[in-house]
This record gives C-alpha cells, sequence and structure tokens, in this order.
C-alpha cells in the first residue's frame, strides 16, 4: 500500500495517474493519503486547515484514494468536518496521537462533549492509580472515535467556506513593475524612470 505525505505530495501523485503508462507499467493511483495539517495551535490553523481539506479531499476521492490518515489530530472541529468530507467521498479516515495517555498527566480528561474541566482537582498523584486512569481514557478515546458522529454531531457536519475576495479579477495578471515604470529620454540622452500612465518623474526617494 502506496502512502502519500502531504497534501501537495498527495496532488502530485494524483496528477501523475493521468500521464498513463511508465516503464513499470500503467500508472495506479495511491490507495491511502497520510498527512499532518494541524500544527500545536489548531484553533488558529482551522482557517487554512479548512481550504486544504475542501480543495484535496474531492480530488483525491476522485482520483481513488480510499484511506487517509491524519497525524497526531484528535481536535473535533478539524476531525468533524475531515470525516464529513470523506464520507461524501467513500474514504476511511484514521488518526493517531499519543495525548490520550498524556492528558490524564496533564491534568485533563475527555474531548468535545465528554471533557471534564473539573478533573485536574481530582487528578492522582503519580504511580499505579494514574497509571490506570490513562488506561481507562485511552479506551475512552477509542470508543469516542468509533461513535464520533452520533456523539459529535456539531462537529459532524459541513461548513461553508468564507472567501476573501481577490482584488484583481480572475481573466487580469496582477501588474508587474515593468508594466508600471518605462524610462523616457531626456534631451542630453539620459534616461529617467516615469509611471506608465504620467510624464511625471519618479520619486527615487
Amino acid at each position: 500500500m502506496k502512502v502519500i505525505t502531504g497534501e501537495r505530495s498527495a496532488v502530485k501523485a494524483a496528477r501523475s495517474v493521468r500521464r498513463g503508462p511508465d516503464e513499470k507499467g500503467v500508472a495506479k493511483p495511491p490507495r491511502r493519503l497520510a498527512t499532518r495539517l494541524l500544527g500545536r495551535f489548531p484553533r488558529q490553523t482551522m482557517p487554512v486547515f479548512r481550504e486544504i481539506i475542501h480543495e484535496v479531499v474531492p480530488f483525491v476521492g476522485r482520483e481513488g484514494v480510499k484511506q487517509i490518515h491524519i497525524w497526531g489530530c484528535l481536535f473535533a472541529p478539524a476531525l468533524g468536518e475531515l470525516l464529513w468530507l470523506c464520507d461524501q467521498y467513500g474514504i476511511k479516515l484514521s488518526t493517531d496521537s499519543v495525548y490520550p495517555s498524556l492528558r490524564p498527566v496533564l491534568g485533563r480528561w475527555g474531548y468535545a462533549s465528554w471533557a471534564d474541566k473539573t478533573y485536574k482537582y481530582r487528578r492522582p498523584p503519580t504511580g499505579p492509580e494514574l497509571g490506570r486512569h490513562r488506561k481507562i481514557h485511552c479506551w475512552l478515546v477509542r470508543r469516542w472515535l468509533e461513535h464520533f458522529r452520533e456523539r459529535e454531531p456539531h462537529h459532524y457536519r459541513w461548513r461553508a467556506i468564507r472567501r476573501q475576495a481577490s482584488l484583481f479579477f480572475d481573466h487580469e495578471e496582477t501588474p508587474a513593475l515593468s508594466m508600471l515604470l518605462r524610462k523616457e529620454p531626456y534631451a542630453n540622452g539620459c534616461y529617467v524612470p516615469v509611471r506608465a500612465n504620467s510624464l511625471a518623474p519618479v520619486d527615487s526617494a
């Protein structure tokens, strides 16, 4: 099973399928996409994350990818929207993270709808009891992920993307500096840059 890392690599691999057969035979689309899109501050990176998945998931879904694995992501808003998109294209979604085992150590318990902010006052000291809490928490996280659609209906849904309007139309190119400035000769043979829509010399200061 071929694993493609990152959304850019996935797009490149999917486009290579359209080129036809290579020296080893007919090119086949990758079956699995593995990527990491969210960093340590998921709330701040969610706008970029949403734009990426709304572009990448439909594309790789049409190209035949059957599974997407996202590393280290248990942020419910991100998982919910990504899972909804994957379901529309018959793609299986998986994730992994070390934090289900570490959260009790940090005095935190649960995610999203079953997060318990009072756990930090009840966290047992380091020892066998804390180890037992870590095992229980990992088991609960697995159950939560298995039934994510039913347990997190607020996050498992489609959300429209609000895009910022571009200053230029799609059929127009951004004007380059060489288009705005040109050189006009003086009587003594010297050249002075002037603006394209004006004969006034450009202030070099």
